[in-house]
């Protein structure tokens, strides 16, 4: 199938489009009558064996050379003298060029050298606007590529750190011979679907990244089911929503790795999530395990959480991260 957005990207048709629309310009501006005739193409024609070095030495020479390297006044004189090329090359054109060539057509040059400038000139600025917005769109889809390649290497930390956290957790149940252990080894195939094939351009949909969670929670309970109270809350209408995979599962990790593994008497998480009014609210507390000085665990996960929302979010979410003697408090809050 044809890629027509290729295609209107492509150089070479930009280019071939403004030269047509710059045929007809000509053909109509410099017509004698009310409808174009062929006369009228001739005319654009040898009308362009000016205009056509006018423009290329403006966007192959003077733009990159001095306008891209902020020498201004260099590329202005420039500037002035191609227009005066283009003008001797005008002339040159219609006063001895035409008059030696096998035509039927009597063609003079209509313009005087002020029309001559300020068609010129026209031409130089809008070659000019063309070029430097199309280094300007260049650069954003540069920065656009950037930041997914960015997105995708931060996605690529969080699943194996994810996988290697639910492997421990199964190994313990296996050592242990627990009969919890094909239920956890089920949740953790649903977990890796989800990652696999939820998410589309780069989103997903909330209400299964709410479930995502939840398996991941009731996981955590499978292991932990002795050792500490463990509570996830969400509340709010989560359909027709959605959001960055993977954006929250971070803070449930650090506060089971940080907050609960450690076995202290009285271990808990608790998680609150609530949207509404187009606001995702979290609300993380963890007891604070032994020797544990890092506010949410620290370490790639958090790093990386912080980044993506940076990169996803800016502008749009508010973090804090709390702590004291015996807890960890976290608040987040994203704007979808």
């Amino acid at each position: 199938m044809v890629n027509i957005r290729k295609i209107i990207k492509s150089s070479t048709v930009q280019h071939l489009a403004f030269w047509v629309l710059s045929f007809y310009f000509i053909g109509s501006y410099f017509s004698i009558s009310n409808t174009l005739k062929a006369i009228d193409f001739v005319y654009a024609l040898f009308f362009h064996v000016s205009l056509v070095p006018l423009v290329y030495v403006n966007l192959k020479w003077l733009i990159p050379r001095f306008l891209n390297g902020k020498q201004y006044i260099i590329y202005f004189a420039g500037a002035l003298l191609n227009i005066g090329l283009a003008i001797g090359i005008h002339e040159l054109a219609f006063e001895l060029l035409i008059p030696a060539l096998p035509i039927d057509y009597y063609i003079v040059s209509f313009t005087d050298t002020i029309l001559l400038m300020i068609i010129y000139g026209i031409y130089t600025l809008l070659t000019a606007l063309l070029k430097l917005s199309r280094s300007w769109f260049k650069i954003k889809e540069l920065e656009k590529e950037n930041t997914e390649l960015e997105l995708n290497t931060l996605r690529f930390q969080i699943n194996p750190h994810f996988l290697l956290n639910s492997l421990n957790s199964i190994y313990a149940l296996a050592l242990k011979k627990s009969d919890a252990t094909p239920e956890v080894i089920l949740k953790l195939s649903r977990m890796l679907k989800h990652i696999l094939y939820g998410e589309v351009d780069n989103k997903i949909s909330l209400q299964h990244e709410v479930n995502y969670l939840n398996h991941y929670v009731e996981l955590q309970k499978l292991r932990f089911t002795e050792n500490a109270d463990i509570r996830f809350n969400a509340k709010g209408d989560f359909k027709n929503q959605v959001i960055a995979p993977l954006i929250l599962i971070t803070f449930f990790e650090n506060s089971f790795k940080h907050g609960v593994s450690g076995k202290i008497n009285g271990a808990y998480a608790h998680f609150d999530l609530n949207f509404s009014d187009n606001k995702l609210n979290l609300m993380a507390e963890n007891s604070k395990g032994k020797n544990n000085n890092t506010p949410g665990g620290g370490g790639i996960g958090l790093e990386n959480v912080k980044k993506r929302l940076d990169l996803l979010y800016k502008d749009k979410h508010s973090l804090e991260i709390k702590e004291d003697d015996s807890k960890f408090n976290i608040y987040l809050t994203i704007y979808l």
